[in-house]
């Protein structure tokens, strides 16, 4: 998966990626009872593929995403790569889909809807091209941020994620799983 390398310079289209949580419907009101401080995006809303599908959002958000026109609407493309093609940005809580998000270079911005609790899987990845937002206001100045960003910078958040992402990810072989298999920590070292 190649990063699509392309620099934001305009954001108008932000899909949010939501994970099969009980709070997933929640982030969609907050985002409709906001709208109107929040500066013309278009919110693309992709639920979970199981839990919290964008039908259930819907029905237990109150909230109209498939009239197919207006700030929030249900992100249409059933395939992740398909729906992320959509976006200039991502906002997000909480979702493994994120990394996706990532190997493809588009700005991130995680939602911290609480303060207690660690739920963002890219805690361990700090960089400009991933921002963090509680409120309308501080979503807006993520995008105003990713917006003035240079070439330069945009290509080194860019080699840092995918550096990111290579220490992060390991192929599935029988030496990477040995250290997760019990019957592994039974053995004594062989010499």
């Amino acid at each position: 998966m190649q990063p699509h390398h392309r620099l934001p310079q305009k954001i108008h289209r932000i899909i949010v990626l939501l994970e099969g949580m009980p709070y997933a419907p929640k982030v969609v009101q907050f985002l409709a009872n906001n709208v109107a401080r929040l500066e013309n995006y278009q919110f693309l809303i992709r639920g979970h593929p199981e839990q919290y599908t964008n039908k259930i959002l819907a029905r237990m958000s109150g909230v109209d995403l498939f009239g197919g026109v207006g700030p929030i609407i249900a992100s249409r493309p059933a395939d992740l790569h398909q729906a992320l093609k959509e976006a200039d940005a991502v906002l997000y809580v909480s979702t493994t889909a994120v990394f996706t998000a990532l190997a493809y270079g588009i700005p991130l911005i995680h939602m911290r809807i609480t303060e207690v609790l660690q739920d963002d899987p890219l805690f361990q990845f700090a960089s400009p091209l991933k921002q963090s937002a509680a409120t309308p206001e501080e979503i807006n100045q993520c995008v105003k941020y990713f917006e003035s960003m240079t070439l330069g910078q945009y290509q080194a958040a860019i080699a840092e994620a995918t550096r990111y992402l290579t220490r992060y990810s390991h192929e599935i072989k029988p030496e990477t799983l040995v250290p997760f298999l019990p019957e592994s920590r039974q053995k004594p070292p062989s010499k």
